[in-house]
């Protein structure tokens, strides 16, 4: 991690607020975090992910943190593109309990955090998905 204490962390949120908020939780935290839109580019592009041409912010980061919307089908395509081709690569999903259970296969190997979600929650859930050896 080149010296770093704490993981870096892909945020994926359509909203750039939202994901400045949540980079900002991160960064007061001790982590470094990048933001990425997901499926819903400003450029109009596809997600290169998705779009099988990878991507270089996974090949980056430690962790990945999405707040996409999984009624979305463009966001599932990326919640699974991103398990198919980065699956060393710890995700936490904020989800509502409902969409984990009608998701469940999606969101097997995720760790979910559910809304409403509040800084604590969210750092609690980026901190145990980093060191899932740790999942006391």
């Amino acid at each position: 991690m080149h010296g770093r204490v704490y993981p870096r962390v892909l945020v994926e949120a359509a909203d750039g607020a939202d994901a400045l908020a949540r980079v900002r939780v991160l960064e007061s935290h001790g982590y470094d975090a990048v933001w990425c839109p997901g499926p819903h580019r400003s450029d109009g592009r596809d997600c290169p992910l998705v779009r099988g041409d990878g991507c270089p912010l996974a090949d980056e980061v430690e962790v990945v943190a999405t707040s996409l919307d999984l009624e979305q089908p463009g966001a599932r395509a990326v919640l699974e593109a991103m398990t198919r081709e980065h699956p060393e690569l710890p995700v936490v999903v904020e989800t509502t309990r409902a969409q984990s259970r009608k998701w469940v296969d999606l969101l097997t190997d995720t760790q979910q955090v559910h809304t409403p979600v509040t800084a604590e929650s969210f750092l609690r859930s980026v901190a145990r998905s980093s060191r899932p050896e740790d999942d006391t």
